[in-house]
């Protein structure tokens, strides 16, 4: 009784019990996180992104990709709610370490995890909700490329073996 009562109360309030991944313009997102614990990125030269942010974090997109594509640190950046652009700097193959000197991952297998990763100002919102930033597909000019994203907070980044295959983004609206 107690589960029903429970189910009928989270369906009441509306949240989302279901777990998808969404479209993009290379492929699918299963998750998008932030979190402002350190990152691992080897071969990152420290002044080809510099950054001056009160707090760093770290914003990521794990993602498969279409058959026959590929993404490079060039192909997207993220627009927060107060138009700042922020670029990708590093990308990572399954839970391999992401990899500074690796700006492009060529031939990607469709069934694979890729993460792309973009050092961002720490947006400070840890109550629990998403923050909505903008990927915007930068070889392109038009806005259907663009997709509103809410991403979930998060201690540390999500291990991509760990990614159920149906992903972790909430429903879209």
């Amino acid at each position: 009784m107690k589960k029903v009562f429970v189910l009928v109360i989270l369906l009441i309030a509306n949240i989302n019990l279901s777990a998808t991944m969404w479209r993009f313009y290379l492929g699918r997102i299963a998750v998008a996180e932030i979190t402002t614990a350190s990152v691992k990125i080897i071969n990152l030269d420290p002044h080809a992104f510099p950054a001056k942010y009160s707090k760093t974090a770290y914003a990521v997109i794990v993602c498969k990709l279409d058959p026959k594509r590929s993404i490079s640190i060039y192909d997207f950046s993220l627009r927060d709610d107060k138009f700042n652009r922020y670029p990708c700097i590093a990308l990572r193959t399954g839970s391999e370490p992401f990899d500074g000197e690796n700006w492009k991952i060529d031939k990607c297998d469709p069934d694979s995890w890729y993460s792309i990763l973009f050092k961002i100002e720490d947006p400070g919102n840890y109550s629990g909700a998403t923050v909505e930033m903008t990927l915007e597909y930068t070889l392109n000019s038009h806005n259907y490329a663009n997709l509103k994203i809410p991403f979930k907070f998060s201690r540390s980044l999500s291990n991509p073996a760990q990614i159920p295959a149906d992903g972790e983004m909430p429903t879209r609206p």
